[in-house]
């Protein structure tokens, strides 16, 4: 079976190079489809790379024979690495259950994990950022998972990437784009587990929800919810079997159409169904400039070739329509945040405004700093700027608590009152050059007083007249 099936794999892509530059739509094959079969579209979007054995692939249109060792594939089969990704010319293919990772360069086909066959990851989306590649969701060990595990090239193992804010719903029923800094993914709410106990699965409506995961923060946002009547006519979710990915867009095969989903532009594109679709299973898709072909079995388990141009796509083209209606709660929380936003810019320009023509020395206790006119000001010493802090934070300073400030444990106690007269002197004479005072206009800027309780006790403060504490 696998040997006639890729015999029909050969005639399709010949034929597929054949209709590229044509407007023909498709051009059908009859033979039996083997869906199981592992279709994988190179980096250079010139071949594939497609299961012949158990545990060989062949390199089309190159014809090279590549062979994956026993001992490491163990009971599983080449078929069985659909996760795939392109990064620097390199196919990474990863088992369908997550786990093992092969290289292809082109030339060479070798394993480079140290890890095992972790079958916890079936169903998942394969998705590339900041060359790492990573596994999202799946099923596998009775669970359904929404977890996001990244290879570390270094490491040769698996790791799960931690991530914050609200997780798409746990389901199978999913797909999903990496498309710059985000990744979308689009999940249906009601479980397949549930939605298959009724004999008639349109008894429960489908409920789409769309999801935004920032790369750079890693950080999940729930974007909104599809409209009903789109994810009836939309059906099904499952990339390997009804879609693929081409450029920065998701397309989804149902028995409605070809559905072309923008998340980056909240759009979704309608076509015009002209070739047997319905459950239809896509075995491959290659890009060809803005257009693509590809290869899938259709209902009547027929191998076909597709072959659309971007001519032949606007010619097929139904409608538009908006993807999701925006979450409220995003929306809210983003009204919120620019209103925030400009709070705090409105409060940082009267701050500024304040300080640009504030003519008193202002002492900033959170950053220990002193401006004058909106500059820093940096005449002061250590010494100095210690005694202006304390002063500042309405402390009572005496006169002594300022020698223990400026004298050594051993100084006697007519050091320490020369070490303070001379310092608070210094102090005094720097802030009136800053208010360019002359001699017999000086202040006493550090205004001396008496203690209200301990009458011996010479306190010091501040005058308010040329100082501001914030």
């Amino acid at each position: 079976m696998m040997k006639l099936t890729v015999k029909f794999f050969f005639i399709a892509l010949i034929l597929g190079q054949q209709v590229l530059g044509q407007a023909t739509v498709l051009q059908k094959h009859i033979s039996v489809c083997d869906h199981d079969s592992s279709v994988i579209p190179l980096p250079d979007q010139q071949g594939f790379l497609i299961s012949i054995s158990d545990s060989t692939l062949l390199d089309y249109p190159k014809g090279t024979i590549l062979t994956m060792a026993s001992e490491d594939l163990g009971h599983e089969f080449s078929k069985d690495f659909k996760y795939h990704y392109h990064i620097d010319g390199v196919l990474y293919m990863v088992h369908s259950g997550g786990g093992v990772v092969y290289a292809y360069d082109g030339e060479t086909l070798e394993r480079i994990d140290d890890s095992f066959y972790h079958h916890n990851q079936y169903r998942g989306i394969p998705f590339s950022y900041d060359d790492q590649i990573y596994l999202y969701g799946g099923q596998g060990l009775f669970m359904k998972k929404n977890f996001i595990t990244r290879y570390d090239f270094a490491m040769r193992e698996w790791l799960e990437q931690e991530t914050t804010g609200q997780r798409p719903e746990v389901t199978i029923d999913q797909a999903g784009i990496a498309v710059g800094d985000y990744f979308y993914v689009i999940v249906d709410r009601i479980q397949t587990g549930n939605r298959e106990q009724f004999s008639n699965k349109r008894d429960v409506p489908l409920n789409y929800d769309i999801y935004r995961l920032d790369l750079t923060q890693w950080h999940w946002q729930l974007m909104g919810q599809v409209n009903p009547d789109l994810a009836d006519r939309i059906q099904a979710l499952e990339v390997n079997d009804h879609g693929f990915l081409n450029g920065n867009d998701l397309w989804v095969i149902s028995s409605s159409g070809l559905f072309q989903l923008d998340f980056v532009h909240n759009n979704v594109t309608e076509y015009e169904s002209r070739y047997p679709l319905n459950n239809a299973h896509a075995l491959s898709i290659s890009n060809i400039g803005d257009g693509f072909m590809g290869l899938y079995c259709d209902s009547k388990n027929e191998i076909n070739l597709l072959a659309l141009s971007a001519a032949d796509l606007e010619e097929l083209k139904v409608g538009s329509e908006t993807l999701y209606q925006a979450n409220l709660d995003l929306y809210y929380n983003t009204i919120l945040k620019v209103i925030g936003l400009l709070f705090l810019t409105a409060l940082v320009l009267i701050l500024v405004n304040e300080l640009r023509f504030e003519q008193r020395l202002v002492l900033r206790l959170k950053s220990r700093g002193v401006l004058f006119k909106s500059r820093n000001i940096k005449v002061f010493s250590d010494l100095e700027v210690e005694v202006l802090m304390a002063l500042a934070t309405g402390q009572e300073v005496s006169f002594g608590a300022v020698e223990d400030m400026v004298s050594d444990q051993n100084d006697s106690q007519s050091v320490r009152i020369k070490k303070r007269e001379r310092l608070l002197r210094l102090l005094q004479e720097k802030i009136a050059t800053l208010f360019n005072h002359e001699p017999d206009e000086r202040e006493d800027y550090l205004q001396v007083y008496t203690h209200q309780t301990d009458k011996r006790s010479r306190m010091l403060r501040l005058h308010p007249e040329f100082f501001k504490v914030m």
